[in-house]
């Protein structure tokens, strides 16, 4: 699995979520990437003659090509990018590489953005001023609506130093995701999606990836031994409830695994 996150860390975005597809599932990465060229084509000649050609992308993306938000947000194939291309449906950050993909091939400067509860496309114009649009229905975000968003999420985040406050503003959310930030969003979804579902073995195997970028976040740790736990795999949910215990001793959550941790079977177990 190592080696398969390697190469999914030095792929561009689109050809990483769907070798992360790979884990779940068969995915022909290749037949993805040629139904894209195919849609580019189409793009080009839906594009040609245009006045406003990035609205003309708009309308052939999210209108004849018709892609938008499943009924189910939360299910894995919202975050399957496979799926998304096959069904057309998908959650937020799926469909931003997707129009991100597909746009930069009829090329314009697009790149995905990491905010907090929400993933956002950006457009560069070529007079260098910034667009931001919602990827579930394609629609232009004001400045008024950026700015409300992102002081509301403000409020969940504290800063002990004030300088460090003023000089990293809301505006830095707004900064193109990186690739490690593309990858760890995608797992989160899928973490959740699969667990949502009740598919703790799936669940677990985002949760291992997860744990493999960040091998020194305890509660991603915590979640990794839950998952185990639903696996029988009680020597290593043990070892995570350890840790995750070891590194957050005040948290209501390890101070109630901790009386717990006496009732776990230790016996070893085999992850089939």
């Amino acid at each position: 699995m190592s080696s398969l996150l390697s190469r999914i860390e030095q792929a561009e975005p689109l050809c990483a979520a769907l070798m992360l597809g790979q884990l779940f599932g068969p995915v022909d990465v290749d037949a993805s990437l040629n139904q894209l060229e195919a849609w580019a084509a189409m793009g080009r000649q839906r594009l040609d003659g245009e006045a406003e050609p990035f609205a003309a992308y708009v309308r052939f993306f999210y209108t004849e090509l018709a892609f938008g938000p499943g009924h189910d947000l939360f299910a894995s194939d919202m975050v399957r990018m496979d799926k998304v291309i096959a069904y057309r449906t998908g959650g937020c950050i799926c469909l931003a590489l997707l129009f991100c993909h597909l746009g930069k091939l009829l090329g314009f400067d697009l790149q995905g953005v990491n905010l907090p509860g929400h993933f956002l496309i950006r457009l560069r114009l070529a007079s260098g001023r910034l667009q931001f649009y919602d990827p579930l229905t394609g629609k232009l975000l004001d400045w008024v609506q950026l700015e409300s968003q992102c002081q509301a999420l403000l409020s969940d985040f504290h800063h002990d130093d004030e300088e460090d406050e003023e000089a990293l503003p809301w505006l830095r959310w707004l900064e193109p995701a990186s690739q490690e930030d593309i990858v760890t969003r995608l797992l989160l979804n899928l973490k959740s999606a699969f667990m949502y579902e009740l598919k703790f073995e799936q669940a677990w195997q985002a949760s291992d990836m997860l744990v493999q970028l960040h091998p020194d976040d305890p509660y991603e740790r915590r979640d990794r031994g839950f998952l185990l736990q639903q696996l029988d795999c009680h020597n290593g949910a043990l070892a995570d409830y350890r840790y995750y215990i070891s590194q957050c001793p005040q948290d209501p959550a390890a101070m109630l695994l901790k009386l717990q941790l006496k009732h776990y079977l230790r016996e070893p177990a085999i992850l089939h």
